[in-house]
């Protein structure tokens, strides 16, 4: 238990961490994928992006530093419900053609219900780790850095898998033109 605890932990220390820097690194373009999303009045986008950003690092870091505690995990789940809703309501209204806003290992992609699908399993997760939060996560250094390792070769899959069905899907687009 305290193997699977302490990997879902860094596994949602590293999906924070990865989506934080995304939004640093590329700070301009998330300011207009919420602003695309339409859900705030335009002088507000940047303190929440700011807010954003911030949450999911308090979560990496903390899911690093202390594993999963009360209020990194209540804040997790915050940001899955908000994200989560600001996708539903922009479905709602059709529009499926903005970017998701992701990043990191997530990476981005046009708006579609397998993300709030996705979106709703990684709350499960977090809902566990809160489940779990009496358990003591007690395991020895090297076993704290496999799962580390495993977390990150997990998402690295994950995005791996995706960049493999983008390449089918175009294989299949070029089929069809071709004949």
């Amino acid at each position: 238990m305290n193997v699977l605890l302490n990997y879902l932990s860094m596994l949602f220390a590293c999906l924070f961490l990865s989506t934080a820097v995304d939004k640093l690194r590329n700070w301009k373009h998330h300011l207009q994928t919420m602003k695309a999303y339409d859900i705030l009045p335009h002088p507000l986008v940047a303190p929440f992006h700011v807010m954003f950003v911030c949450s999911e690092l308090i979560v990496s870091l903390t899911l690093f530093l202390k594993g999963p505690t009360w209020y990194n995990q209540f804040l997790s789940i915050a940001l899955f419900v908000t994200y989560t809703a600001a996708i539903a309501v922009n479905l709602y209204r059709g529009h499926r053609n903005i970017d998701c806003g992701c990043g990191g290992f997530l990476n981005s992609e046009d708006l579609h219900v397998g993300l709030i699908v996705r979106n709703v399993i990684l709350m499960l997760g977090s809902g566990a780790l809160l489940f779990f939060l009496d358990v003591t996560i007690d395991l020895s250094w090297m076993e704290r850095i496999a799962t580390f390792l495993l977390a990150i070769a997990s998402l690295m899959l994950f995005m791996l898998s995706r960049e493999a069905n983008k390449i089918k899907e175009k294989l299949h687009r070029l089929q069809t033109k071709l004949f």
